[in-house]
């Protein structure tokens, strides 16, 4: 049973009508789709998934702390829209390197609608 059956189901049974149900359902999924997620990587590490730009930078800055060794470390955004973390100079804060941290927002790919009698198939 798919989660969306399942979710109907429950709607319906719960005394809610179906046509309703199905436009609640359609408007939830339509409003996850919208949002975002972050992929935050780090070399040699593996990727993560983040609801939100802040947690998918402080998953790069957690491990850039690790590495540092008394090094400091910024936040840019390159021309592509990527947050690419640096090695910042102590007295002046210009970058000086690569972490190796990095953000890219990402959207959900929507989904082509699914005609009704094809599911029932």
């Amino acid at each position: 049973m798919s989660a969306r059956t399942w979710m109907l189901a429950r709607l319906t049974g719960a005394g809610v009508d179906p046509e309703r149900a199905e436009a609640e359902l359609g408007a939830y999924r339509d409003e996850v789709l919208a949002m975002p997620l972050f992929l935050a990587e780090f070399d040699s590490v593996a990727p993560e998934l983040h609801l939100s730009l802040d947690a998918a930078r402080a998953y790069c800055d957690d491990i850039a702390k690790a590495v540092a060794d008394g090094r400091q470390w910024d936040w840019a955004v390159n021309e592509d829209g990527v947050h690419v973390q640096v090695w910042t100079h102590e007295d002046d804060d210009r970058p000086t390197g690569f972490t190796g941290g990095e953000v890219t927002e990402m959207q959900v790919q929507r989904p082509e609608p699914v005609a009704p009698e094809a599911v029932a198939a």
